[in-house]
């Protein structure tokens, strides 16, 4: 907020100051420029869509072979290795663990370490002896890899069942606060809307990272998972306050036309702000390893439900819930329309007045 009001104020004013600026120009997606989408003709089938994605991202861990929760929340022990050699087959490594030391539940796979290097990982819910000891039975086994351990993160199961209950409970103060805002701002249905919306966007993104991805939640995912809801948040606002704005000057039209017109006029702004972002995000996918590509990865499905979520979710929440809205689209009231305009010819006179 502090580069982004006074930063930018003080690098504007020091190029004018100095002559060096001599036009803005403000990029825009000519493409989207005046368009007339009607988005609420694709209302159901968007309902339809969110609705299997959240089924998946319910349903679909319960039926998936790996744990969902990662070890912040579940507890164990994650040891990761260095591999100067020949890199050992993950089912071999498993099948060793299993069979001669006796872990049958164990996750073994490859990542990128926070150095971009390729590293094993293997994950045991409680290690049954000294990490020292279960690295050298390790490189015994398997001579020619020439594994040395690199990192060892260990987290009791109270631990892990505090970080549990702190993520639910900052999730739902977070909603709770989303909605008393925006009632204050808006009114209370825009809040409900917001936190119907953002709510899709966290299961719609932690599904498709654990069902499709074989990801799991961990702390890193859970922080992915709270930025995504305030960057969704920030994109519904940005509608919303266009229909509060355009709503005073068209009595002209229902509701659900304003809703239209208020999505197509900010739609290249809203285009543009996920392109941007997903410019870094996607940065940190190519070159961020370990748990930041975990968190680029969620990030990265997070803003495309977002962006998906701000137009099709909470606009068509508001449009419902709106006791104006006409479901055949006609016209508003005559009485409606009439308050609108004695509203509006109150306040040009108070400005005449002002200005006089």
């Amino acid at each position: 907020m502090f580069t982004a009001l006074f930063m930018t104020h003080a690098i504007f004013d020091l190029f004018t100051y100095n002559d060096w600026l001599k036009k803005i120009s403000m990029m825009r997606l000519t493409c989207l420029a005046g368009t007339k989408i009607d988005f609420f003709k694709w209302m159901k089938p968007a309902f339809c869509l969110s609705a299997l994605f959240i089924l998946i991202g319910l349903l679909g861990p319960l039926f998936k072979s790996g744990a969902v929760m990662g070890i912040d929340f579940a507890g164990g022990t994650q040891i990761t290795y260095s591999c100067d050699g020949a890199e050992p087959d993950v089912a071999a490594v498993r099948s060793f663990l299993a069979s001669e030391k006796g872990y049958d539940d164990v996750k073994v796979g490859y990542k990128r370490g926070q150095s971009g290097a390729k590293e094993l990982e293997i994950v045991v819910s409680a290690l049954k002896e000294d990490a020292n000891v279960f690295s050298a039975s390790l490189d015994s086994k398997f001579p020619e890899c020439k594994i040395s351990q690199t990192s060892i993160y260990q987290v009791g199961p109270s631990v892990g069942s505090k970080f549990r209950t702190d993520s639910i409970i900052s999730a739902l103060l977070a909603f709770i606060a989303i909605i008393v805002y925006l009632a204050f701002r808006f009114e209370f249905r825009y809040g409900v809307a917001a936190v119907a919306a953002v709510i899709h966007d966290v299961i719609v993104s932690a599904g498709i990272f654990v069902v499709f991805f074989g990801g799991q939640i961990s702390l890193t995912v859970i922080a992915a998972l709270m930025t995504i809801i305030g960057y969704s948040l920030n994109d519904t606002i940005v509608i919303f306050d266009r229909v509060r704005e355009t709503q005073e000057k068209r009595n002209d039209i229902t509701y659900r036309e304003l809703m239209n017109l208020a999505i197509n006029d900010t739609l290249s702004r809203t285009i543009l702000t996920t392109i941007t972002t997903l410019f870094v995000v996607v940065s940190l996918l190519i070159f961020g390893g370990g748990a930041v590509g975990d968190f680029a990865l969620v990030m990265f499905f997070g803003l495309i439900s977002g962006t998906y979520s701000t137009i099709f979710i909470a606009t068509a929440i508001v449009a419902h819930w709106h006791k104006h809205t006409k479901q055949d689209g006609n016209e508003l009231s005559d009485a409606r329309r009439a308050a609108r305009a004695a509203k509006l010819a109150k306040k040009a006179a108070k400005q005449v007045e002002a200005a006089q």
